[in-house]
């Protein structure tokens, strides 16, 4: 399973199987099942293996078809060119997993609320650092 841990501006994707079934979005993880210790993460989303976005307003693991308006999961207004006052409503149907982590997760991701002592360029990975400096 993926993690994408991100500080800030900066973020670091982790590949670790870990036991976080059953865990939902907002619920804390403690650092040190990544690697991380004494850092505090918490979950602020996910997608699956075909790339569905979890919703943390679902109740539960599964799929559903939801009618989604522009924002998160939606973004059929950047696509209008003029946008006329008959456009303001726009709402898609669209697929979303529930904000429980499941076998179907394929990634997670998080946001650290407490740092450890290790600062968090360490788990940047070398490559990323390079790119941010070129």
């Amino acid at each position: 399973m993926k993690f994408v841990v991100s500080h800030g501006a900066k973020s670091c994707q982790i590949e670790k199987d870990v036991p976080v079934t059953g865990k939902k979005i907002g619920d804390a993880l403690e650092g040190s099942l990544l690697g991380m210790d004494g850092y505090k993460l918490v979950i602020t989303g996910g997608s699956d293996k075909a790339g569905f976005p979890m919703n943390k307003d679902m109740e539960n693991q599964g799929k559903k078809r939801m009618l989604v308006y522009p924002g998160f999961g939606f973004d059929g207004l950047k696509k209008i060119k003029k946008l006329t006052f008959r456009h303001e409503g726009m709402q898609r149907r669209k697929s979303m997993r529930g904000n429980v982590v499941s076998m179907e997760t394929a990634q997670i991701n998080c946001k650290v609320v407490e740092a450890g002592a290790k600062p968090f360029d360490e788990y940047v990975p070398k490559a990323a650092k390079k790119e941010e400096k070129g």
